[in-house]
């Protein structure tokens, strides 16, 4: 729903799960089967920008998102495409408002319990 009251609908193919609007708003990344992909409001054209990932969050400043994989946390500044690791085992991601630093969890370790 934009702010003008009116619905737009974008077709995306798949269930778009974890969605993560850009600071400017003109951007939306989610994940779909798996990848992560990018819609641009303005044009309604998207693209992958990750093949396998989940958890996207954007930087404020809008150039930077984070993401998870099956290794752990990872950066991707989407100006020139590179991608920086982060922790081991990072579940999910948040920036702090100023962008200088991110709060994560990390998955430490998964249990059995018995019936």
């Amino acid at each position: 729903m934009r702010r003008d009251g009116r619905e737009r609908v974008y077709s995306v193919g798949g269930v778009p799960t974890g969605v993560a609007v850009s600071p400017n708003g003109d951007r939306i990344l989610f994940e779909s089967a798996r990848r992560l992909l990018l819609l641009d409001l303005s044009s309604g054209s998207s693209r992958v920008v990750v093949a396998r990932g989940s958890a996207p969050a954007w930087s404020p400043d809008g150039h930077t998102v984070a993401y998870s994989d099956h290794r752990g946390l990872v950066f991707l500044d989407l100006r020139t495409s590179s991608r920086t690791r982060g922790p081991a085992g990072a579940a999910s991601v948040s920036f702090a408002p100023d962008g200088r630093s991110v709060v994560y969890a990390r998955v430490k370790a998964a249990q059995s319990i018995p019936k």
